[in-house]
């Protein structure tokens, strides 16, 4: 499991009432901020093992996010702000 760790270190806030996690954008990242996106339809390689598989990346993170809000009772909101991108990101698709 990618994420078990992170879900036992959630465990604390849950019982301390948080319902929601704000997350920063957690898409592909061009140039070391998660303000300058790369890809705004790929999930950032740096939330994963080295070498997992970027094709998997949007199922587990899916899985992972309904695993906290089933498990915790915790919401995820991200930031999508479609105009921070990276001088360097993907053409359009």
């Amino acid at each position: 499991d990618v994420c078990s760790s992170d879900l036992k270190n959630l465990k604390p806030i849950g019982g301390l009432g948080y319902n929601m996690i704000h997350l920063t954008p957690f898409q592909e990242l061009g140039n070391n901020s998660h303000y300058s996106i790369k890809d705004h339809l790929e999930v950032s390689e740096q939330l994963f093992p080295i070498g997992f598989p970027k094709e998997k990346r949007w199922p587990e993170f899916i899985k992972q996010v309904q695993k906290i809000e089933d498990d915790l009772g915790i919401g995820i909101l991200s930031d999508v702000v479609l105009n921070h991108v990276s001088p360097n990101r993907s053409e359009e698709r």
